[in-house]
């Protein structure tokens, strides 16, 4: 793995706190800080997709109107969206 050399403040609390209970020196602590903020930020990313476009074949095959394949229109099922969290939960 590449590795970055990085200099910035934090909040001196925060990152006392996170090396007490984690027992972590700063490198790794910041790998791990950083991968989960990329893991939130591209689930949030996969949910607007989700919200801005029709879940359903028709729609990713052709882009054309949703039909019996998805049985709703407009805004994704909260039970799908679930789904989703529940699948990405697992590949992490």
């Amino acid at each position: 793995m590449a590795r970055e050399r990085i200099s910035t403040t934090v909040d001196a609390d925060t990152l006392a706190r996170t090396r007490a209970v984690t027992g972590l020196a700063d490198a790794p602590l910041l790998d791990r800080a950083l991968a989960a903020l990329l893991r939130e930020e591209m689930h949030r990313h996969e949910i607007a997709a989700l919200e801005q476009q029709p879940y359903g074949p028709d729609v990713w095959l052709t882009e054309g109107p949703v039909t019996d394949a998805a049985p709703w229109e407009g805004a994704v099922p909260v039970d799908v969206k679930a789904k989703v969290r529940a699948h990405r939960r697992k590949k992490s």
